[in-house]
């Protein structure tokens, strides 16, 4: 789930390959954690996947883990405009906030 190509399908990835669930979105960037990932898509939209039990991806902690990239609609009013990863939390900043939005 972490590379976002769905449940099971990671273990299995040898080489670069496109993400379906991404495939009609332009990706602008990309940042990767220990155990999740992150898409910035063009007009400022994020979508993430993999690990989410601290919320680092920005879902419900009701949702633990998406094997698929899904845009994080807590979100959807800002315009995202850098974003980085690490093993526990996703930081970006948007053209709306001053300073660093931690997920």
């Amino acid at each position: 789930g972490q590379l976002g190509h769905g449940p099971g399908e990671d273990a299995q990835v040898l080489a670069p390959r496109r993400v379906q669930e991404l495939r009609k979105v332009r990706i602008e960037a990309a940042a990767a954690g220990d155990t999740h990932s992150a898409f910035l898509a063009q007009g400022g939209v994020l979508y993430t996947c993999g690990n989410n039990a601290r919320g680092q991806c920005g879902h419900s902690l009701l949702d633990p883990v998406n094997p698929t990239p899904r845009k994080v609609d807590a979100l959807t009013a800002r315009h995202v405009s850098r974003v980085s990863a690490s093993s526990h939390f996703t930081a970006l900043s948007s053209s709306e906030a001053l300073g660093v939005i931690l997920l």
